[in-house]
């Protein structure tokens, strides 16, 4: 992708964090995405990442934030389709090719290409995850600055 490699192009990166408990043993799953070139990041969690939940996440990110060029996704079922069907396309990469946006799938165990993702994954949970308590999704999904106290307004 010689227009990536010369930054003429954006890629969004995206992937599922997986095993995940809150507390009392309530599962959670994160889907999240990170800009190459952009930096732009973002984190979706829910009870399971399907690919309902993956379409309605990219297009409210990329309604915000504009089309990336190409999007990149791992090899699990939930971006590219089930194994049942043979020859078909999933509906993300459905979604992704109907808004000109060209999915691009890393080979399985090469870990080179998912660095970015993989790198962000691990500082979500060091930065979120492992640093702020969650008593439930709905807690999870409240932008981290609304759960920090804010300070008294200065008094003149």
């Amino acid at each position: 992708m010689p227009d990536l490699a010369r930054q003429q192009a954006e890629l969004d990166s995206f992937d599922i964090v997986e095993g995940l408990v809150i507390q009392g043993g309530v599962g959670v799953e994160v889907l999240n995405g990170i800009s190459l070139h952009g930096g732009l990041v973002a984190s979706w969690p829910h009870a399971a990442i399907t690919s309902e939940i993956v379409m309605q996440s990219l297009v409210s990110h990329w309604c915000r934030f504009g089309l990336p060029h190409y999007a990149q996704f791992d090899n699990d079922p939930v971006f590219h389709g089930p194994h049942i069907h043979p020859d078909t396309l999933g509906r993300v990469t459905r979604l992704c090719l109907s808004l000109h946006v060209t999915p691009v799938f890393a080979p399985p165990r090469e870990t080179g290409f998912q660095a970015g993702i993989e790198s962000y994954n691990g500082r979500w949970q060091a930065k979120v995850w492992n640093r702020f308590r969650f008593d439930s999704r709905t807690d999870l999904r409240t932008p981290v600055s609304e759960t920090i106290p804010r300070r008294p307004a200065a008094v003149w």
